[in-house]
């Protein structure tokens, strides 16, 4: 399945899903990758399960811009 090739003006080269059991860890994973592509969008979600809470993103990616 083809991803829209642009989103808001800028052109998606790929997106990434994120996982993690504390929002702190979440949000160390999510700056680790702001280092490597610009974000286009995202979209954060969290889910407890019998006590247990999770945390994810997803990103649609662009090339970092200088």
């Amino acid at each position: 399945m083809d991803i829209m090739k642009k989103f808001r003006g800028k052109e998606v080269i790929g997106w990434r899903g994120l996982e993690a059991s504390t929002l702190n860890e979440l949000m160390q994973k999510t700056n680790k990758l702001m280092e490597e592509f610009d974000f286009i969008d995202t979209q954060y979600s969290s889910h407890t399960y019998r006590n247990a809470s999770s945390y994810s993103v997803i990103v649609l990616l662009a090339e970092k811009e200088d």
